[in-house]
C-alpha cells in the first residue's frame, strides 16, 4: 500500500476491517468522510452477505496451477501467474492482482476458463 500513489483498491467481503476504517479516515478528506460515513443509528441492520452458488467454481486449491486460464467473478478472464499456500496472483488484460485463496474459494470467485 505504501507504493499506491494514484490508485488504491481495498476490498472487504464480510465486514469492513479496522484497517480499512483507519485508511479511510486518513486518506479521505473530511468532506468526503461525511458522505461515506457509516450510519450512526445502532438499530441499522447488519447486512448478511449471501453468495449465489456458482456450480463451475473452483472448489479446491488442487484445481489451480500456474499458467491456467481462469475467470474471476468480478475482474473477468485472466491467467494464474503465482500460486502459494495463501495467495493466487492473476494477470488480467490490464493489470495484475493478488487474492487470498481462502476468500476466492469461500466466495466461489474463480472458475477454470
Amino acid at each position: 500500500m505504501t507504493r499506491a500513489k494514484r490508485h488504491l483498491e481495498l476490498l472487504s467481503y464480510d465486514k469492513e476491517s479496522r484497517f480499512v476504517e483507519e485508511v479511510r479516515r486518513i486518506a479521505l478528506p473530511k468532506m468526503k468522510q461525511a458522505a461515506v460515513a457509516k450510519p450512526s443509528s445502532p438499530k441499522a441492520p447488519k447486512a448478511k452477505i449471501t453468495v449465489p452458488d456458482n456450480p463451475d467454481a473452483v472448489r479446491s486449491v488442487e484445481e489451480l496451477r500456474v499458467g491456467a486460464n481462469i475467470r474471476h467473478r468480478v475482474f473477468g478472464n485472466g491467467r494464474i501467474t503465482d500460486l502459494d499456500d495463501e495467495k493466487v496472483g492473476i494477470q488480467f488484460a490490464k493489470e495484475h492482482k493478488e487474492f487470498l485463496l481462502e476468500i476466492c474459494l469461500q466466495y466461489q470467485l474463480l472458475e477454470l476458463a
